[in-house]
């Protein structure tokens, strides 16, 4: 088998790298579908952990949704409870933790302040 290349990637790399690609084009159900069947396949995979607290904060974002920047938040924190050391996580949840506020805020103060 001379010339025939294999891919050393894990599979579950395969679906965080694809959810990352639909995330960057901004296709957020395909990205969350690909990131929670990383973790399905490796529920230790931080970045897979990570990567579906962005999207899914960027859908709260975009629906106005409490409930889902909180639980971004939870993914984020799942994501440092498995590594106290993976740089995004820690600011990415000091991030979301800022939108929460501002949605409370707002729920608080009623529509359209």
């Amino acid at each position: 088998m001379t010339g025939v290349q294999t891919c050393a990637l894990p599979i579950y790399k395969a679906f965080n790298n694809l959810g990352a690609a639909f995330l960057e084009i901004g296709q957020l159900e395909p990205a969350e579908r690909c990131f929670r069947k990383a973790i399905e396949l490796f529920q230790g995979y931080v970045a897979a952990w990570n990567n579906l607290g962005i999207v899914t904060a960027r859908q709260g974002l975009r629906d106005n949704d409490l409930a889902r920047l909180q639980e971004a938040r939870r993914y984020m924190q799942r994501a440092l409870k498995l590594n106290p050391a993976f740089p995004d996580a820690e600011k990415n949840v000091r991030y979301v933790d800022g939108l929460i506020k501002k949605s409370k805020g707002k729920k608080e103060n009623g529509p359209g302040t």
